[in-house]
């Protein structure tokens, strides 16, 4: 790691201890809360399998749900599915 990353690593390091930072310009920053919230939020899972929900049946449109879809095309092997860009739904 260089010299200088290893420095934002410790700058960031002591912003997480002391719970927040001092602006260029002089402003404090206080994210304390904000880490506190992050911490209780955070779930730790282990090597054991993680349970995933079904899918649900029927072919969804992008579209219409501004989700992103794979969309299975012609072709054989790694060009045969492609990830259309989502649209947000009127």
């Amino acid at each position: 790691m260089s010299a200088p990353l290893r420095g934002i690593a410790k700058e960031t390091e002591e912003i997480v201890r002391t719970g927040g930072y001092r602006t260029e310009t002089g402003r404090d920053v206080g994210i304390r809360t904000a880490l506190d919230a992050a911490v209780a939020g955070t779930r730790m899972y282990g090597p054991a399998p993680v349970a995933v929900p079904p899918a649900t049946k029927g072919r969804r449109d992008p579209r219409r749900t501004g989700r992103r879809a794979l969309l299975r095309t012609g072709a054989a092997g790694a060009p045969a599915a492609r990830v259309t860009a989502s649209r947000t739904a009127p």
